[in-house]
């Protein structure tokens, strides 16, 4: 540990110099306030460098984060052709149930149209027809 100089305060009366002795409570003092200049100090530093230079965590990060950013619009255009696909096919059943439901209205005299299989999964292969 390095020694401080001492310090030393000229007394007029005796014409001699006196050794200055701090309080406890200004050493304290002292020492608080280089503690704070030097962590206002430590911190304006690392803001200044992590603002200008990445840690490889952050490299790592974001080159992640960018790709599921890639990642995220290929899906959702990929959403979009589904939902395009989506739309003209539920567009093309309603046309084949209207299909169906005029042609049972017209050959209900003579044949009986019915589907067979699950409902959602209605197709002209799947119309069979029964002679009355």
């Amino acid at each position: 540990m390095v020694k401080s100089k001492s310090k030393y305060h000229f007394n007029p009366e005796s014409l001699s110099f006196d050794k200055v002795r701090l309080s406890l409570r200004n050493k304290l003092t002292k020492g608080a306030t280089y503690f704070f200049a030097s962590a206002v100090i430590a911190v304006v530093y690392y803001i200044g460098f992590s603002f200008f230079f990445d840690t490889p965590v952050e490299r790592g990060l974001k080159r992640e984060n960018a790709q599921l950013y890639l990642q995220f619009d290929l899906l959702s255009k990929k959403f979009d052709q589904v939902e395009r696909l989506s739309m003209i096919w539920n567009s093309v059943m309603r046309i084949s149930i209207v299909l169906f439901l005029r042609l049972s209205l017209f050959l209900r005299p003579f044949v009986m149209l019915e589907w067979v299989g699950l409902p959602g999964m209605m197709s002209w292969s799947r119309c069979r027809i029964r002679k009355l």
